[in-house]
């Protein structure tokens, strides 16, 4: 068995673990005590001396120290015990030298074995040890900057070392790895350093001119490999920032020319441009051009963004470098491409002060999430700067941006007013970005129109667009925009179609499509596909954080938190929920309504009424709540009136649903995703003791929240507590039969578990005589005795006489099991 890893990765005690092992099964273990000749001597020797049916294991440990010579006996050992039962362990760490090589080889020629890659500290372990306060990074990027080697994670929680920057500590530690290599090591690894991502292996074995095969290179370098399906890598991110770097320029303008020759598409370009001289070169410059106004055509912003700016920086003449970078930028920031913008920011702000300048860096500012600034930034420049200045395409992307901004704090109808005026901007013909430009322009205009209530204009936008759009990546986003706008107008069926045709051909790179992906996970969980909805949100949670762009993922976060409650996953609920709540101080009503109210449905779910009331103190004492009846997103209300229901505030209950009821009556076709003012009115009525009333209730809800499954199955429990009251069993255990076949559904664990136990509990009723039963259920709220008797008109005698037949049929050592079941009560009663 050969283990190989870090130092510090726990080779050495895996090994020692098996040796204890062997021990137990009779073995003899032999240790190798040091990496030598003399030592190895020894060692054959002890094993020669042991009868020739003896298990031995010899364990060897760091054999990447051991010479050739020692691999060699090694070798002619093995063939010399060939007839005894021998279990040799041995642990190397990288780079595998001689004797560790030869166990490899061993292995690859058939002698029966085992190879283990121990990766090191994981990311979970790392978590455990806060860094220094100096160090801001997560415990994800750690490990992928260090491959989880112990000693160079702990330089970065000791604040010596950052994932972005080695420091003098690791820097001769990754030096002294590198002085390792033999040359045809040095080459693979000065390689994979310079390589735009992972490289498929015919590149590898194209670009090092078959001088080693992709199979050697995994033999030799395999611990320092991330050898995934998209091809090779270094593991760490500090190895790759130690090797670039003792690289000269001229030795890195050769590897990049000759991975450029090797590769294709965006890696080629971007190592063509990697190899270029200070001199730059025009020809280069014009391909790149070429590519992105091809892409721009297409629709593929970010390509289009990137071979532009690239275009750019190859250009010899400085006026045509800042022509191709300011284009880029608008493109940029249409796209809202925050790696794009994190990349080529600096490239803007060097340029020559213009008012084309100053938008792109309010641009900035916005993608700061500085909103606020931005909007003043941009008017200013706006009052004064003439058309002459500023006119075309930089006034209507100042005003789309001062549109997007007012929008996102909740300013609807300045947000109209902005993107009105953009489309009322003229750009000429000629500019190739103007088609871009008016494209995001109008879906600005749709979402605004939405924002301010006009469903009918928003859809009228969407369609037009999506006419134009048709085998265009745009096509996607806008399918999703208008999803989006069908759902929340109540037109469930044609939402469906359009996100269901979004999804086949959404392309996650998108930015604007990763934010439009969290609005279709949070329409995924109201419509019941709670577990497509978190796949959904943890790959959009991922492409954002691992791109930078966290806009979408307090939405995403919050879905995903309900999901985890509902499914009994407290600690993964709580934890996501408080990952939401960083975002809550944005000022984008958006992000305050989705975190409320997976802050009040989760309480609710935890049957905390209080708790849900003060989850929604903050939007209803903002402005907010009138947004969102604006809008159409007041379906939050239900989770208030149900707290004021629980904490049996009645008449303040009665009062907001009333109000609730009036805003469906004007809106009826909006989804209620958090339940029906129908069921909650019979909820009033149940409470106040009118079980007719509250009856017919119940059946009008199960009617009206057809659709979403979850509402559906909360009316079922509360139409299954009123006929319990009523002492209508069979009644009360079909409603439960129904809520707990949606729960198992939506595999909401925790809801499903105590409806479970609640039916359990009126079925084991049925052994009950029925004045036995009356007995139980005042029991079961705590009544005493004599409240009992008083209520029932019976002696308090024949009470205890019937509690104790109740406690003996139904197997409960007190009446403490009974208030037990009681607590049992599904949530939202």
């Amino acid at each position: 068995m050969l283990v190989e890893g870090e130092p510090g990765a726990g080779k050495t005690a895996l090994l020692e673990e098996i040796a204890r092992d062997a021990v137990r099964r009779v073995a003899s273990v032999v240790r190798w005590a040091r990496p030598d000749y003399a030592s190895f001597m020894v060692a054959r020797d002890a094993i020669r001396a042991l009868p020739s049916e003896q298990f031995v294991c010899l364990l060897l440990d760091d054999a990447d120290e051991v010479g050739g010579d020692c691999a060699a006996l090694l070798t002619r050992l093995l063939d010399d015990e060939s007839a005894r039962p021998l279990l040799v362990l041995i642990s190397a760490r990288p780079p595998r030298r001689h004797f560790a090589r030869t166990a490899v080889d061993l292995l690859a020629g058939g002698v029966p074995g085992i190879r283990l890659w121990l990766r090191g500290v994981s990311a979970d372990a790392a978590s455990g040890a806060q860094p220094a306060p100096s160090s801001a990074t997560s415990s994800d990027a750690r490990v992928a900057a260090t491959a989880g080697n112990p000693a160079w994670l702990g330089a970065i929680q000791r604040g010596e070392a950052s994932s972005d920057d080695p420091g003098p500590a690791l820097t001769r530690a990754a030096t002294e790895l590198l002085a390792s290599l033999d040359a045809g090591e040095r080459a693979v690894v000065d390689l994979l350093a310079h390589a735009d991502g992972a490289l498929p292996t015919a590149v590898v074995g194209r670009a090092l001119g078959g001088r080693f095969s992709v199979r050697s290179i995994r033999r030799s370098l395999g611990p320092l490999l991330e050898d995934g399906g998209l091809g090779l890598r270094l593991d760490s991110q500090l190895l790759r920032i130690v090797t670039r770097e003792a690289v000269s320029t001229e030795d890195r303008r050769e590897i990049h020319r000759t991975l450029a020759a090797a590769t294709e598409g965006p890696q080629r370009s971007h190592h063509l441009l990697a190899a270029l001289g200070p001199e730059g070169d025009a020809s280069l410059a014009d391909e790149f051009e070429q590519d992105g106004l091809a892409a721009l055509k297409t629709g593929d912003w970010h390509a289009a963004a990137l071979a532009l700016a690239r275009a750019s920086r190859a250009h010899p003449q400085s006026d045509q470098r800042e022509r191709l970078l300011l284009e880029a930028g608008c493109i940029i920031g249409l796209a809202e491409d925050l790696d794009l913008a994190r990349q080529f920011g600096a490239d803007v702000a060097a340029l020559t002060r213009s008012p084309l300048r100053d938008v792109l860096l309010s641009g900035l500012t916005y993608f700061a999430g500085q909103f606020e600034q931005a909007i003043d930034t941009l008017s200013a420049l706006l009052r004064a700067t003439g058309d002459d200045e500023l006119r075309g395409r930089g006034r209507a992307l100042a005003l789309v941006i001062i549109s997007s901004a007012r929008a996102i704090i909740g300013q609807t109808a300045a947000a109209l007013d902005a993107g009105r005026a953009a489309a009322a901007t003229p750009v000429p013909r000629s500019d190739p970005i103007r088609p871009l430009l008016r494209r995001v322009m109008w879906m600005q205009i749709a979402s605004a129109e939405w924002a301010n209530g006009h469903i009918v204009d928003a859809l009228s936008i969407t369609d037009r667009l999506l006419d134009a759009d048709s085998g265009r990546l745009e096509h996607t986003d806008t399918l999703l925009l208008r999803g989006a706008i069908h759902f929340y107008g109540g037109r469930t069926l044609a939402a469906h179609d359009d996100l269901k045709r979004g999804d086949a051909l959404a392309d996650a790179t998108m930015a604007v499509l990763r934010r439009r992906m969290s609005e279709h996970t949070v329409i995924d969980f109201h419509l019941g596909n709670w577990t497509q909805a978190q796949q959904r949100g943890l790959r959009t949670i991922a492409a954002g954080r691992r791109n930078g762009d966290l806009r979408g993922i307090a939405a995403t976060e919050a879905v995903i938190a309900m999901i985890a409650a509902a499914r009994g996953d407290d600690a993964r609920a709580d934890a996501t929920l408080a990952s939401a709540k960083a975002f809550a101080h944005r000022p984008s009503p958006f992000v305050a309504l989705h975190v409320a109210t997976a802050d009040a449905w989760i309480a609710r779910e935890r049957m905390n009424p209080a708790a849900v009331l003060e989850a929604l103190a903050p939007i209803r004492e903002s402005s907010v709540a009138d947004w969102s009846e604006r809008i159409g997103l007041f379906a939050w209300r239900a989770l208030h009136i149900g707290a004021l229901i629980g904490v049996g505030r009645l008449n303040e209950a009665d009062d907001e649903c009333r109000h609730l009821t009036t805003l469906v009556s004007r809106r009826p076709a909006v989804p209620l995703v958090h339940g029906h003012p129908e069921w909650l009115a019979g909820r009033i009525s149940a409470a106040r003791g009118d079980v007719g009333r509250a009856r017919a209730q119940f059946a009008s809800a199960r009617l009206l929240s057809l659709g979403t499954p979850y509402p559906s199955a909360l009316v079922a429990l509360s139409a299954a507590s009123l006929e319990r009251e009523a002492g209508r069993d069979d009644e009360a255990n079909l409603h439960l039969d129904e809520a707990l076949r949606i729960f198992h559904g939506l595999e909401a664990s925790a809801a499903a578990v105590r409806t479970r136990q609640a039916l359990e509990r009126e079925k084991s009723f049925h052994l009950l005589s029925v004045r036995e039963r009356h007995v139980a259920r005042l029991a079961a709220r705590g009544h005493t005795n004599e409240t009992i008797a008083s209520e029932l008109v019976i002696s308090v005698k024949t009470v205890e006489f019937h509690v104790a037949r109740i406690l003996r049929k139904l197997g409960h050592a007190s009446r403490r099991d009974l208030w037990s079941a009681r607590d049992t009560e599904p949530a939202g009663e």
